[in-house]
């Protein structure tokens, strides 16, 4: 139901479910990172990051974790520059 909610641009909603999902699955890479995206979008950087960085504890693989907080601290330093 999140990537649902997340799809239509309500991250708010996606949110929600992904808080619910962690608490049934807390091991679960692609929950952390679905809710970081949702996070990012509703600009909760440092949230964001820090669950792109528990997928990646969990599952150091993950390449969509991976990516995604390399994308993240790529904006922030570029931000900082600017």
């Amino acid at each position: 139901m999140g990537n649902v909610f997340l799809n239509q641009g309500k991250a708010d909603e996606a949110i929600r479910y992904y808080s619910q999902a962690l608490e049934l699955s807390p091991r679960d890479a692609v929950i952390y990172n679905n809710m970081g995206i949702a996070l990012l979008r509703n600009g909760k950087i440092a949230e964001a990051m820090a669950h792109f960085q528990k997928a990646l504890e969990i599952k150091p693989d993950y390449a969509d974790a991976d990516y995604n907080l390399r994308e993240i601290k790529k904006a922030v330093g570029k931000a900082r520059h600017d």
